[in-house]
């Protein structure tokens, strides 16, 4: 993202029909220097590349019914739309980086701005949104990443 402030980590996502194949090419995976690691996290599977101890890469590989819905794209896609946005979300990045040298705690930290409207454009009993209901949803509903979700 053009202007955001990052970690030297190059964050990766892949969208497969099913995350047990992947599984099956975990050996391949492992010649590229990636590291299968159990994160918890539904319909996902999550592989860390390093270089002398330290992380360099991430590998976040989702099922492709998920894809249109993911967090990280509707992030990257409302901020690309809204620049001023950019600015406090980078700020908040800044902030969390420098009180914790823990990654999971910033990303933990991090992550209730991330999808600060998704619960609203998840309509209980309406089915899966599409991707322009859930952008739109977002915006309409918390005015993502303003004084609401991200403080500066």
């Amino acid at each position: 993202m053009p202007g955001l402030a990052a970690k030297p980590i190059i964050d990766l996502m892949a969208a497969t029909e099913r995350l047990d194949r992947v599984r099956e090419r975990e050996a391949d995976l492992a010649r590229l220097g990636y590291r299968y690691e159990d994160t918890g996290m539904p319909n996902r599977l999550f592989h860390r590349r390093s270089s002398s101890g330290v992380p360099t890469h991430h590998l976040h590989v989702v099922t492709a019914d998920t894809w249109e819905s993911r967090n990280e794209r509707l992030l990257r896609d409302h901020l690309r739309a809204n620049p001023a946005h950019v600015e406090r979300y980078a700020a908040l990045k800044q902030q969390l980086a420098t009180s914790s040298k823990d990654e999971d705690a910033y990303t933990r930290a991090k992550s209730p701005a991330v999808p600060c409207a998704k619960p609203a454009a998840q309509r209980p009993g309406a089915g899966r949104p599409t991707r322009s209901e859930m952008i739109a949803g977002w915006e309409r509903s918390t005015s993502v990443l303003t004084a609401d979700c991200v403080s500066s």
